[in-house]
């Protein structure tokens, strides 16, 4: 009798111990399962807070960049802005001390006059540009007639168009129309054909024209003038402001305009991408999704 009984006690106290086992994995295993939960929530929230870390660093050295980049360019524009005013300032030094030719005072107020219409233009661009900067409002988009914004840039630059005897050709069809701002669309057009015109040498050709496919519009303008360096391009492709080249006819830049046609480009969702050689021209291509135009 003592021996069953001592039997029931071991199995008893073996099935209780089976139990106990039982349970106590149970929980380890519940525990793990949490600790591991938490682990991985660690890990994710670590993960996120690098990603923070690393968008606010981003964030950080684009600040600077832009802020490098309004520096530069305000500099740029202040230099340009003293030219005209500085030619006119030696103009009127000279006129009290000596007695100055009608002709050279003619010809100086010609050029004083060029230099002013460069910096007109230069500062409508960067005021333009400032004001988009300012605000955070999502920029307005209109349908345009892609050949008239072309054909008023054309009549803008008539003047010089037929000083230099240029053939200026507008191949872009009447009927396409874009999706862009009118002021942006303006200040890319006029300042990609004007470069054409700067570096063209007389009787040369300038085309406009347009190419199309499923995913993307070609908006182009080549010319066969002067051309740029690898180190023009590569300056103009990181929007790094550069001294810009005299043109054909001894013509002057401040070397920003195209600059702020790659920014405004980005803006509307557009690419500018440009192949040039030395001597051998340059072909502009503005790239626009069709889900854009």
């Amino acid at each position: 009798m003592e021996e069953t009984n001592l039997i029931r006690l071991l199995v008893v106290g073996i099935v209780v111990s089976k139990l106990i086992v039982a349970v106590l994995f149970v929980l380890f295993y519940r525990k793990n399962k949490q600790l591991s939960k938490e682990r991985q929530s660690l890990v994710e929230a670590n993960a996120e807070i690098n990603r923070h870390v690393g968008r606010i660093e981003e964030q950080n050295r684009a600040l600077v960049e832009a802020e490098q980049f309004k520096a530069k360019i305000f500099s740029v524009v202040s230099h340009d802005l003293r030219v005209p005013v500085s030619t006119f300032q030696t103009l009127l030094s000279f006129s009290r001390v000596v007695e100055i030719p009608p002709e050279e005072i003619r010809k100086t107020l010609i050029k004083i006059g060029s230099e002013l219409d460069d910096s007109s233009k230069m500062l409508d661009e960067v005021l333009i540009w400032a004001a988009e900067q300012m605000t955070n409002e999502k920029i307005i988009l209109a349908p345009l007639s892609a050949y008239e914004r072309v054909e008023e840039a054309y009549h803008l630059f008539y003047e010089r168009i037929s000083f230099k005897q240029l053939i200026f050709m507008n191949k872009i069809p009447k009927d396409f129309v874009l999706m862009g701002n009118k002021k942006i669309v303006d200040l890319i057009i006029r300042n990609l054909i004007s470069n054409a015109v700067k570096f063209s040498p007389s009787g040369q050709e300038i085309v406009v024209g347009l190419l199309s496919s499923a995913d993307n519009h070609i908006l182009y303008v080549q010319d066969n003038g002067i051309g740029m360096s690898e180190e023009q391009v590569e300056a103009l492709q990181t929007a790094t402001i550069k001294s810009s080249s005299e043109g054909t006819f001894k013509e002057k830049g401040a070397g920003i305009g195209l600059v702020l046609c790659y920014d405004f480009a980005h803006r509307l969702g557009w690419n500018i991408n440009v192949s040039s050689k030395e001597g051998s021209g340059s072909l502009f291509q503005i790239q626009i999704p069709v889900k854009a135009s």
